[in-house]
């Protein structure tokens, strides 16, 4: 069984509940700083960056979370459409870890359902 840990500010308990029924193992975190100390003390197959709170942005919480674990598969899920901003930040990330999928919420549903008919 894959874990999976779910890093969200807002209430993902719609796409915690899709993971579940995919088979994952599922831990959820409210924030980057809450997702960095799980990774430190839990074995995870792949972290899913949905929103990071204040305290830590995403591209911060996904460059801890590698350099904890470099064969950890993270997951960012953006707005189909992004600010300058958010391009660029995704863009940092995806240079810095280039094995970092990028989705949509729905490109990440298509996703989660080609996995879960593996």
């Amino acid at each position: 069984m894959k874990k999976v840990l779910l890093v969200c500010a807002a209430d993902c308990s719609e796409l915690e509940q899709r993971l579940v029924r995919g088979g994952c193992f599922t831990t959820t975190v409210n924030n980057g700083v809450e997702a960095i100390l799980c990774a430190k003390h839990e074995s995870i197959d792949t972290a899913l960056l949905v929103s990071t709170g204040k305290e830590m942005d995403v591209a911060e919480t996904a460059l801890n979370l590698s350099d904890i674990n470099s064969s950890l598969e993270i997951i960012i899920v953006v707005e189909p459409k992004r600010s300058e901003q958010q391009e660029a930040q995704t863009a940092v990330i995806q240079y810095a870890i280039p094995q970092t999928r990028i989705l949509t919420i729905q490109e990440l549903s298509q996703y989660l359902s080609h996995q879960s008919e593996r």
